[in-house]
This record gives structure tokens, sequence and C-alpha cells, in this order.
């Protein structure tokens, strides 16, 4: 029979404790019940999971084998384990990964696309299964296909762990899916398609002639070098214009390298900023709202103005690319310098060290850019 100690030290593999009671060690280590038994006058073997060690100790589970097969000498039906619901494990994951993102929504719609096996025992999921939810988007959305098919693969791994099914995991790729699943095209995204850095000021002219929100958010993303979504969800209470100079400050949470992003505003940003200010309703938070009120402007409002206006490029490339070359071929501002106006993070022992944001010497480099594209 098994000692606490050896439970709590057993190898990878099943070892005996009594009657029929197995310890099971994973390959990753994990550790579950499980009871071997056959019914009277039945042939071969039945195996019922009784639980992870985790949540059941070994006395617990050689008292859950005892009633067990007590309930089989009886004649009676042994009582089954409790079943729980593919979706009841996958919220619980879907939770748990959500916590670590920026983005958490993105998680939660993975969830719709496994509705079909929501209401059903996580322990009864098949490859056809997961089949059934890949198959029509495996080649039309690789990539939500894929974070799909890991939120499955997450989540009967940690039905596994809880005792909640024994079968190997249909949704791993290595030696299940990928022997009949196409293979992901590993796609190169290349840059961001820019503007000529000599053609920003027609594009700048073009933008002022369109008088609108969208218009003058998408000057203000140009003059800042900034992400459209750092523009969109920029507050009243971002823009500062009182003891470094005016600046609008974009939190950590709205910055791709999760840190504040202090952005010196030039005389031409200040100015689109003056411009919106006259528009305001002072009961709206965004400096560059919707029509709806409290919203922030729609994430497609500046690709479809570009499309409006038949300019080539993504909003992307024309705000930052753009600056960056027009840096690079046209002034002799530092390199580092320019990486830190894109809020970029500094590497190596230099970016280690280096404790100040450098802001006012970025903001000559703004001004520069600001009077190049717009004027002085």
């Amino acid at each position: 029979m098994l000692t606490a100690k050896q439970v709590q030290n057993a190898k990878k593999g099943r070892h005996l404790d009594a009657k029929g009671l197995y310890l099971e060690v994973s390959p990753t280590g994990s550790k579950r019940w499980l009871l071997r038994y056959s019914r009277a006058g039945g042939r071969g073997v039945t195996e019922s999971a009784l639980g992870s060690v985790e949540f059941v100790s070994l006395a617990q589970a050689r008292e859950k084998a005892f009633d067990f097969r007590r309930s089989l000498a009886s004649g009676l039906a042994p009582i089954a384990p409790r079943r729980t619901s593919f979706g009841q494990v996958a919220q619980d994951v879907a939770a748990m990964k959500a916590a670590t993102l920026k983005q958490p929504a993105r998680t939660y719609n993975q969830l719709r696309y496994t509705a079909p096996l929501t209401d059903r025992d996580v322990a009864s999921i098949t490859v056809d299964d997961v089949l059934s939810i890949l198959q029509p988007i495996w080649t039309t959305k690789p990539a939500v296909a894929e974070r799909v098919r890991s939120l499955i693969e997450a989540t009967l791994d940690a039905a596994k762990i809880r005792g909640l099914r024994s079968n190997d995991n249909p949704a791993r790729w290595r030696g299940t899916l990928a022997l009949v699943l196409p293979r992901r095209v590993t796609l190169s995204r290349g840059h961001f398609a820019a503007l000529p850095y000599d053609q920003l000021p027609l594009f700048m002219t073009a933008l002022d002639q369109d008088q609108g929100v969208v218009s003058r958010a998408f000057r203000f993303t140009v003059l800042c070098a900034l992400r459209k979504g750092e523009t969109m969800g920029l507050r009243w209470s971002d823009i500062s214009t009182n003891g470094d100079g005016p600046i609008a400050i974009i939190p950590a949470d709205k910055t791709k390298q999760a840190r504040e992003h202090r952005v010196p505003l030039s005389s031409g940003a200040l100015a689109v900023i003056e411009e919106q200010r006259t528009f305001r309703d002072n009961d709206d938070e965004y400096v560059f709202p919707s029509i709806k009120l409290g919203q922030p402007l729609n994430p497609c409002a500046f690709n479809n103005m570009l499309r409006r206006m038949g300019f080539e490029g993504t909003p992307h490339g024309i705000a930052r690319s753009s600056f960056r070359d027009w840096i690079a071929d046209c002034t002799e501002f530092p390199r580092d310098l320019a990486e830190m106006c894109l809020g970029h993070v500094v590497s190596g022992v230099e970016g280690a060290y280096r404790r100040s944001d450098m802001l006012e010497r970025r903001r000559a480099i703004m001004q520069a850019w600001s009077n190049f594209i717009v004027g002085p």
C-alpha cells in the first residue's frame, strides 16, 4: 500500500495502492486517482477517475474506492463521478487567461466559437468534436482558429488535472491535430504601408480641408507619431499645459509597452487640440469622441477616411513609419531619441540605466516634425 510520502514523491506512471486503486502520474507531473474494476459477469476491466491528488487525499481516495466497490458488490450502480460541462471549465480557463492580458475581451470572444461544446461533459470531448469547431475557420481565420484551439487545449488539460477526464488531449497540435489539419502557414506581415514623408505636407493639407473630428484626430496622430488607439483613448484629463510644458500623457494601460508615455506637444499638435476644444461637449471625457456620448472613435474610422480620400497606406504606417524614415533620412537626431518619441523601450545597457524620458530633447524633434509637415 502507498504512503502519503510515496504519493508526494511518485514518479511518472501508475502506482498500485490496493484492490484496483492506482495513483497515476502524467508526464507533466499531474497526479490523479484511478480505480480499475470488473462488473459481475462482465468482461474486461473498466477504469473510473476518482479525482486529482490536489483535491482528493490518499485516505479520501481509499474511501471513494471502498464505496464504489461496495455498490458493485450489492448489485447497485456505482455512484458516477459528478458531471462537469466543457463550458464550466472553459469559463475558468478564460478568466485566468484574461487576467494577464491587456485585451481580456479577446479571450472571452473565443468562447463564442466553442458554444456547441458548452453543455457537453468535458470528459466526452473527442477529436471529432474539436474538428467540428476548428475546420470551418482553420483556413479562413487562421489566427482566430489557433487561439480557439489553444483555449480548447488548455480547457481539456485543466479538466484532466482536476480529474474530470482521463483521455489524451484531442486539441493538442503535435501528434494529434497535425495529422488531420493542414499545416498553418506562417505569414510574413512585413511593414505597415507608409506614405513617403515628402508627401506628408500634402496629406496634412487634405486632412485639414476635411473638417471633422476624425480628420482632426488623424492630424493629431501624425503630428505626435502615435498609435491610433492612443489617440482615440485620449481624455481631456491626459492633456497638460503646466509644469514641463504642453504634453499629452498616454497612460500605461493604453501603450504597447505598458509604460506611461509623455508626448511633448508641438505647436501643430497644440493647434489641433485648441481647434477640437471649440467643439468640446463638457459632458464628454474623450478629446476625440464618437457621435455616441461617452464613447471614443471607432477603431476603423481612420482606415475608412483613408479609403474615402484615395490615399494608400495604413494609419500606423503614415503616423509612425513615415516619421521614423524622416528622422533617419533628414535629421541628425540620435536614434535612441527617435525610438523614445515612438514610445519604444531603449534596449541594452543604456536603456537599463536611463531614468529620464528626455522630454525636452524629444520636444525639439516633435517641433521639427511639425514644422516639416504643417509649417512653423
